[in-house]
């Protein structure tokens, strides 16, 4: 029924931890393709036990020939199955109905092209914690044409982190944009909505995904954002990004002042938002700058 394709470069321990969960899934993937970058940074030793009914591959690329959408691309044409769900590595099912979960949104609506889960972090700081609930609630989103206006930016969101897509539309509508360096998978949530389909986030399909990123490594991760929202102003133009931005900060600092943290971790907690929120700007906006 589906095959699970996870990215990795430099793995550890939580890629055996997702494998793990995803071999003890109710409704089990018939392979897990695991595509890794740089064979010499692969750092775990795999249980390829072929007598195990969920078959385990790994499939080698050199650095130089990793692109966020060519990648995906190249690994989907490995599977026959009718669903395949793309993970990261470091993303880890929180129980054994993800797959089941997933699935089962496919079948509550019609053309359905993608059905994503909902992250929350194992462990993490306040600001952390927010930004997962502030980015993954606790209740399902129906996203197409007509919920443009409702959501804005937040129509065309969709995360690669844990993504279930149905492999005949995959393949309809010829896969993810390749040559990019981010968003494939929100660039292809706009392609699918504009062809008709429907995306579905659904709040019961949960992993664990956690990132405590410093202000330097915010900052890069934002210039590349930034990148490929210039790269793809004909898509990202249509939308008020900096308006979300502002009501997270806004949202994440009520939240810190809410919380039930001593007077002295709440002021940490907010020179860190600050630092962060700073490094996003700069970085998204120098990004932009030096796209196409």
């Amino acid at each position: 029924m589906l095959d699970c394709i996870i990215l990795t470069y430099s793995p550890d321990e939580k890629l055996l931890e997702n494998i793990s969960m995803l071999r003890k899934q109710t409704i089990k993937p018939s392979n897990i393709f695991i595509i890794n970058t740089d064979e010499f940074r692969f750092n775990v030793d795999l249980d390829m036990d072929d007598s195990d009914e969920v078959k385990l591959t790994l499939v080698n690329i050199k650095k130089e020939d990793f692109d966020h959408g060519k990648t995906r691309n190249m690994a989907s044409k490995l599977s026959n199955e009718k669903y395949i769900l793309f993970m990261t590595q470091d993303a880890i099912a929180v129980n054994e109905k993800l797959i089941e979960n997933l699935i089962s949104g496919f079948n509550q609506y019609e053309n359905v092209a993608v059905v994503y889960g909902r992250q929350v972090p194992r462990k993490g700081d306040l600001i952390e914690e927010f930004t997962r609930k502030f980015n993954y609630p606790t209740y399902d989103i129906l996203k197409n044409k007509d919920t443009k206006a409702k959501y804005g930016i937040k129509n065309i969101f969709l995360s690669n982190v844990c993504a279930m897509y149905d492999k005949n539309i995959f393949d309809k509508l010829l896969g993810f944009k390749e040559n990019i360096n981010f968003n494939e998978d929100t660039l292809y949530a706009h392609k699918a909505i504009e062809n008709g389909y429907n995306i579905l986030y659904k709040s019961d399909a949960v992993v664990y995904h956690t990132h405590d990123y410093s202000p330097r490594k915010q900052y890069e991760r934002n210039y590349q954002i930034g990148v490929s929202h210039k790269n793809n102003k004909e898509v990202f133009g249509e939308y008020k990004t900096v308006s979300e931005g502002k009501a997270l900060v806004v949202q994440t600092i009520k939240y810190i002042i809410a919380s039930d943290r001593s007077i002295i971790e709440k002021i940490k907690q907010l020179f860190k938002l600050v630092n962060i929120s700073i490094a996003k700007y700069l970085g998204f906006r120098a990004g932009y700058k030096s796209g196409k």
